[in-house]
């Protein structure tokens, strides 16, 4: 039996997305609403349930930028978010799925991180730790955490920190590491 929080990568929603909404206050729901009438009909406009927005495949990438911009950290952590395909209306098996927005927009932006940790491009190093009393005798060991992009380009450990943590991945980064 695996564990989906640290042995399984989030899927990646091809096509045409729909994010839905759960904000929690409704001054951030107006938000919500205002800039998705200002782009596109909400899908779902009852002030009680969830605001679905289509996000096209050909804008996705600005839309999320975009949202992650019109409200605040507090915001984003506080509105509880799910990514579909187009047309899914949620069922009650995505419930362990749902997020935040702030970690919708965060793994948005890791994207390279979640092509890296499909592809086992993490590596872990450790490096010896001398007394120099002792210097010959190790008393210890550093453990060092190299990425490498496709083009072979090595990414720094905070890097791969920073985006493990705002995209929630962490466990499957520590698993990786550890592997």
């Amino acid at each position: 039996m695996t564990c989906p929080n640290c042995e399984e990568l989030p899927r990646k929603v091809q096509g045409d997305l729909w994010l839905y909404l759960w904000p929690p206050l409704g001054h951030t729901r107006k938000k919500l609403d205002n800039w998705a009438a200002d782009r596109r009909a909400p899908a779902i406009a009852d002030e009680k349930s969830a605001i679905a927005i289509v996000l096209p495949d050909d804008r996705r990438s600005s839309d999320i930028v975009e949202l992650a911009g019109l409200l605040t950290d507090k915001e984003q952590n506080d509105t509880k978010a799910l990514a579909l395909p187009a047309h899914t209306v949620p069922s009650f098996a995505d419930f362990p799925r749902v997020t935040s927005l702030k970690t919708i927009v965060g793994r948005h932006q890791a994207d390279w991180l979640l092509d890296m940790l499909a592809a086992k491009r993490l590596t872990s190093h450790f490096q010896p730790i001398f007394e120099t009393a002792l210097p010959l005798k190790p008393f210890g060991f550093e453990a060092l955490l190299r990425g490498r992009h496709a083009d072979g380009s090595t990414v720094p450990a905070g890097h791969i920190f920073k985006a493990a943590s705002d995209a929630n991945l962490a466990f499957q980064t520590d698993l990786q590491a550890r592997l």
